[in-house]
C-alpha cells in the first residue's frame, strides 16, 4: 500500500504540474478539452494517494482490519479510475495506457488489498 500511494503521490504531483502548464503545451480549443481528462485524472491521483496512505497506516500500525480493507479497496477503485481515464484521453494508445498508468497505479494497489485480505488475524480490531 505504501508503493501504491508513492505511485499516486507521482502522478498526482505530474497531473498538478500539467494542469498548471497545458495552456502553454497545447491550443486553446485543445487545452480545453484534455483539461477536463487532466482535472479527472487528478482528482483519482490524489484520492488514491490518500486512501493508500490510509491503508498503509492502518495495515502498519495493525489498528483496524476492516479500515485497512476499505482504505484499501478505495485506493485500487480510484487507481481503477486513473487507469479508465487514460483510457479515455484523446489520441490514448492502449499498450501506452496499460504500461503507463496500469501497471504503475493499479497493480501495486489491487496486490496490496490482496496481499492484506487474508491477513485478518493479524489485526487488533
Amino acid at each position: 500500500m505504501i508503493v501504491a500511494a508513492v505511485a499516486s503521490l507521482i502522478f498526482l504531483i505530474l497531473s498538478i504540474q500539467a494542469l498548471l502548464s497545458i495552456y502553454t503545451w497545447y491550443p486553446p480549443l485543445v487545452a480545453q478539452s484534455w483539461f477536463v481528462y487532466n482535472q479527472a485524472f487528478t482528482g483519482f491521483s490524489f484520492t488514491g494517494f490518500l486512501f493508500g496512505l490510509l491503508a498503509a497506516f492502518f495495515s502498519l500500525t495493525r489498528m483496524s482490519y476492516r479500515w485497512t480493507m476499505l482504505f484499501g479497496v478505495l485506493c485500487t477503485l480510484s487507481a481503477g479510475g486513473a487507469w479508465i481515464i487514460s483510457t479515455m484521453i484523446p489520441h490514448s494508445n492502449a499498450v501506452q495506457s496499460f504500461l503507463y498508468y496500469f501497471l504503475p497505479l493499479l497493480t501495486p494497489s489491487l496486490v496490496g488489498t490482496v496481499l492484506i485480505f487474508p491477513r485478518r488475524a493479524e489485526f487488533k480490531g
